[in-house]
């Protein structure tokens, strides 16, 4: 199996699951399930291209 790093934070990622995620279960709990950090920069990318476009 290759070891890949967490997009994240940089940690050696050994569990196959995290390696297709490309997320650690630490970074995964901290941004993904909680959902409010990842989507408000989500939000501001969304609305930040938008304002490109016009």
């Amino acid at each position: 199996m290759k070891t890949k790093r967490c997009n994240m934070c940089g940690r050696k990622l050994t569990n196959p699951e995290s390696i297709l995620r490309g997320i650690g279960p630490v970074c995964y709990k901290k941004y993904v399930r909680g959902h409010r950090p990842m989507k408000k920069t989500t939000t501001l990318s969304t609305a930040a291209h938008q304002q490109t476009l016009l």
